[in-house]
Order: C-alpha cells, then sequence, then structure tokens
C-alpha cells in the first residue's frame, strides 16, 4: 500500500480498500470480542483514505462524489454483507458515524 500522503482519488481508495480487506476480516472476531475496533483496522482504514474522502480538495483531500463515497462503502470481493466492513459489523458502525 502507498503511503498517506500520496494523492487520493476513487479508484486510488477502492484499489486500498480491497488491500485492507484482510486485515479486517482478520480482526473482526477480536473486535467483536472487544466491542472496539482495533488499532491495525483503525489504521488500515485511515491509510486507504476512508476516513478524508469526503474532505474538501482546497482542504488537500481527494472531495470523492457521493457515488464514488458509497462505491468505496461497499467496495469488496463479496457485497452480500456491506462491503468493505462486511465481516466487522463495529467497523461499519464506526466508519457510518465517522462518514
Amino acid at each position: 500500500m502507498k503511503k498517506l500522503n500520496d494523492v487520493l482519488d476513487g479508484p486510488a481508495i477502492l484499489n486500498r480498500v480491497n488491500e485492507i480487506d484482510s486485515t479486517i476480516r482478520e480482526h473482526a472476531d477480536e473486535a467483536v470480542r472487544a466491542r472496539r475496533l482495533n488499532t491495525p483496522v483503525v489504521e488500515a482504514m485511515r491509510t486507504a483514505g476512508v476516513f478524508r474522502m469526503a474532505m474538501p480538495a482546497a482542504w488537500g483531500g481527494p472531495e470523492l462524489d457521493v457515488g464514488t463515497q458509497l462505491e468505496v462503502v461497499e467496495a469488496g470481493p463479496s457485497r452480500r454483507l456491506g462491503g468493505m466492513v462486511r465481516d466487522d459489523w463495529g467497523g461499519e458502525w464506526i466508519f457510518c458515524v465517522i462518514y
């Protein structure tokens, strides 16, 4: 995965979300037991650009349109339970609250 400071756009964030899928899956059971997201998942989502995808371009963000943001949320090999965080409901909740 590229560095956090790399220029992000919709396709880059989508690719990064697909790259962190294994991290989310790996830590999902632990997050449910602990009732909170663990640091590796939060860092992976942050590095992927998920938390700043709506940030305005004037502030250095990618300013993704709503349709592309929804693609990111739904991204992943299986869309059956919500894409990116389908195996970690806590992650989905955190993402929706911050988003």
